[in-house]
């Protein structure tokens, strides 16, 4: 499927900056600074949801350390992005159940789409 090339020009007008965020969650952290920020139980709210992490976590990290090195991405890029966010521990948490396969190709394409 072709890209929206009409949906992307309206995006890239209408957007804001990267700067604006930014400058915005500056100005968030300032004001929350020295705050208490309850945060809700959200599991609460979604009783059906499989509350768990994968055990297969410490695996697939390994497993995604070893596909990470063929990634045809500068490094610095692939550093960020391990640096930022665990996304293998993301998937594991989110399928608790799921085969080891599947949580490395979940962990894989969130590191693929970042």
């Amino acid at each position: 499927m072709a890209p929206d090339i009409e949906y992307m020009e309206y995006q890239a007008r209408t957007t804001e900056p990267k700067s604006t965020h930014t400058a915005e969650r500056k100005a968030l952290i300032r004001r929350l600074q020295g705050q208490k920020v309850l945060v809700p139980d959200i599991i609460t709210y979604m009783p059906a949801w499989r509350v768990g992490l994968n055990p297969v976590v410490d695996s697939v990290n390994k497993e995604l350390d070893v596909w990470l090195k063929t990634v045809n991405v500068e490094k610095h890029k692939k550093t960020k992005h391990r640096q930022r966010g665990n996304y293998t521990w993301l998937a594991a948490a989110y399928y608790s159940d799921a085969k080891k396969e599947k949580i490395l190709l979940l962990a894989q394409f969130l590191y693929w789409v970042r």
